[in-house]
Parts: structure tokens; sequence; C-alpha cells
């Protein structure tokens, strides 16, 4: 059960990551590659607003 909880949390984290990367991809893909810094913080701060909400 716990297992099944964990995994259901993981497949939103990703899909969450996946949703995330391709809009930034496709909304400015040069400044991506110039900043990519940025992209990483932006990227933590989905991570844990996702853990937070999912841990509810």
């Amino acid at each position: 059960m716990l297992w099944i909880t964990h995994h259901s949390q993981l497949i939103v984290l990703l899909g969450w990551l996946l949703l995330f990367v391709i809009r930034r991809l496709s909304y400015s893909p040069r400044r991506h590659f110039e900043n990519p810094q940025s992209k990483f913080e932006e990227m933590g701060h989905w991570i844990r607003w996702s853990k937070r909400n999912l841990g509810r």
C-alpha cells in the first residue's frame, strides 16, 4: 500500500518535471542554454512545492 502511494507520488512528480521542462524549452530555448543555473533553481522550487503539496 505504501509503495503504491509512493509510486503514484513519483509519477505525479515526474509529470510535473516533464511539463515544466517542455514548457521552459518551448518558451525560451536560448535562455535555457545561457543560464542553466536559474533553471535548476526553478526546478528545485517546483520539486519542493510538489513534495509539500503531496506530503499533506
